[in-house]
């Protein structure tokens, strides 16, 4: 059914219109009723009929609102004649947005599934660089808790370490060499601070410089010893080991140890 408004004028409050003499301003057409609201001289086109609303009005100007049966059926007409069509097209969209919405589901799904089975088969190893921070940071941590035995890990066996006044040629001399030292100076640190660490793939073998910091209590107070390191590691199949290492003290802040010489 097509409702088509030909004047364009709407008259305020409900009215109702008769067609083909309709009672109580009902328009009776092809298989169906229409109670016309808010509509003056429209014509209403169904299946097999047609006709003109409000044009057989014996009074076009009374206000039939105050009709009992106008006042009852005029209000339903209106939201009745919008949803009909509306229903349908909310259903379909619905419809299009539950299929929607499941198949982004199932892609996620797989995804989750595609990544579980990956981390379970795949282990990720870590860059050189971070293997040899990880392995210096470890023995620094050893160290300071007279953990020799973790200190030792990282280091092959023939392992070198230079100072100004001290020298080690293997592992166990390194080691004998911790212990004396921290039975000297009870609260000594000694503390490593890699600035760079260059990798070569080819041979294996990785560059580590940076800053170290020994620190201890003289009898005569508190002492802090700073300089530069250089050291070489090795690959050892899947783990990175302490070859040899140079340091040079720049610096010293305290007492009697740092007097010029």
């Amino acid at each position: 059914m097509i409702l088509q408004n030909q004047e364009n004028a709407v008259r305020p409050a409900a009215q109702a219109a008769t067609w083909s003499g309709g009672p109580d301003g009902v328009a009776l057409g092809y298989r169906g009723r229409l109670v016309a609201a808010e509509l003056s001289d429209a014509s209403v086109r169904g299946k097999g009929s047609s006709g003109t609303l409000g044009s057989c009005l014996k009074n076009p100007a009374v206000d039939l609102a105050i009709v009992p049966a106008n006042r009852q059926r005029a209000p339903k007409v209106i939201p009745t004649l919008l949803a009909m069509p509306l229903a349908g097209t909310f259903a379909g969209h619905r419809s299009r947005s539950a299929r929607r919405f499941l198949k982004h589901m199932k892609t996620v799904a797989l995804s989750l599934a595609c990544l579980w089975c990956c981390s379970a088969c795949v282990s990720v190893v870590p860059s050189a660089e971070k293997q040899i921070r990880f392995a210096r940071a470890q023995a620094d941590a050893a160290f300071l808790r007279r953990d020799f035995a973790t200190v030792a890990l990282p280091l092959v066996e023939n392992v070198q370490l230079t100072g100004p006044v001290w020298r080690t040629l293997n592992k166990d001399e390194l080691l004998k060499r911790h212990g004396r030292l921290c039975k000297e100076r009870t609260d000594v640190s000694w503390t490593h601070f890699p600035q760079k660490i260059r990798i070569n793939t080819n041979w294996r073998v990785a560059a580590e410089t940076g800053v170290w910091r020994e620190r201890w209590t003289a009898p005569d107070g508190p002492v802090e010893i700073e300089g530069s390191y250089s050291a070489l590691w090795r690959q050892s199949r899947d783990q990175w080991l302490l070859d040899s290492e140079v340091f040079v003290p720049l610096k010293c802040t305290g007492g009697e140890y740092c007097r010029p010489e």
